[in-house]
């Protein structure tokens, strides 16, 4: 499993900790923040636009399916939690790996 603090294993999937700043200029990851990977969505967080867009950044940057993603806890904040599909854990894994944090 990755050293990450932001990504851990619960119940045998791969989990990722987000902190998203939503209105931001662009759709890109910041950097850790705490115990999270910050990711800045151009999305506002007005009826689940962040959310939405925060499924479909992961999934263009993992390279897997937005299926294969789900938000389970912080639907409503800032603090989300996010899930992967077993069978995408090792691309999630080898791409945050080549993540460098400042």
């Amino acid at each position: 499993m990755a050293s990450a603090p932001f990504l851990r294993e619960s119940k045998g999937k791969l989990v990722l900790d987000v902190l998203v700043s939503p209105r931001s200029k662009a759709n890109k990851i910041v950097g850790q923040h705490g115990n999270r990977l910050k990711i800045a969505l151009k999305a506002p967080p007005a009826d689940g636009k962040a959310n939405k867009a925060l499924i479909a950044y992961l999934a263009d940057y993992f390279g897997i399916t937005k299926k294969d993603i789900a938000i389970i806890s912080g639907q409503s904040s800032r603090e989300k939690s996010v899930v992967f599909s077993a069978d995408s854990a090792d691309k999630i894994i080898n791409r945050l790996q080549s993540f460098q944090i400042e």
